[in-house]
């Protein structure tokens, strides 16, 4: 019995050692690296390091590797010919949409779109898609520039004139405004801002937030 014992021993261990190596046994410190993100206390936290369980420094083989090749497509932007990857959830909801850098499409996140509100990706301040302009202006602390509807930028936030809390906690936030019912006034390319009569008599509302990467922000 003795003997039959020992021998199952040294089999089991000799099967253990024959299986292969995963990814982050090979690469133990980028598997520490990607923990910092990929946590699943706070699935859905947005900070400068990234969007839930997306690093702003992955490339796309991490990005298909991360959430499944079959949730992610990369495809040409119709309107700005930049090339931009999609990523989706099981039922086809998209998550968020990554830009690519011009030239390193691919391995350099220039900066990610968060559009959906279904999955709830909030800012450590609470900030998320649907929040309105006064509240996040409240918790900036200043007015939130912004320039007028109506053209390809209008109502994105206009992050280096904007000054305030939101920015030192985390300056690569940035943003696109918009607004339910379509008017004849806060138009064009000028820049409004959150404090004005005009603009506060309005409710207008985060539809997408733009996280860009540590150095377009800089």
């Amino acid at each position: 019995m003795y003997i039959k014992k020992i021998i199952y021993l040294i089999s089991l261990g000799l099967f253990v050692a024959c299986q292969p190596q995963t990814y982050e046994e090979k690469n133990p410190s980028d598997s520490v690296e990607r923990a910092l993100v990929d946590s699943t206390e706070q699935p859905f936290l947005i900070s400068c390091e990234g969007v839930g369980k997306l690093s702003l420094e992955a490339n796309l083989k991490e990005i298909k590797r991360t959430f499944g090749e079959k949730y992610v497509t990369t495809q040409e932007n119709r309107i700005t010919r930049q090339m931009q990857t999609l990523v989706t959830d099981t039922s086809g909801h998209i998550r968020f949409i990554i830009n690519w850098r011009e030239a390193q499409v691919g391995e350099v996140i220039d900066f990610v779109e968060i559009r959906d509100s279904t999955h709830a990706y909030t800012f450590e301040n609470g900030i998320q898609v649907g929040a309105t302009l006064q509240e996040i202006s409240k918790r900036n602390g200043t007015p939130i520039p912004f320039f007028g509807f109506g053209w390809d930028y209008g109502g994105t936030i206009a992050v280096k004139e904007m000054n305030g809390k939101i920015l030192t906690d985390c300056p690569c936030f940035g943003g696109v405004l918009g607004r339910e019912v379509f008017k004849q006034t806060l138009l064009g390319d000028q820049l409004f801002y959150s404090d004005d009569p005009s603009v506060q008599a309005e409710k207008i509302v985060l539809k997408k937030i733009l996280l860009y990467h540590r150095t377009t922000a800089e």
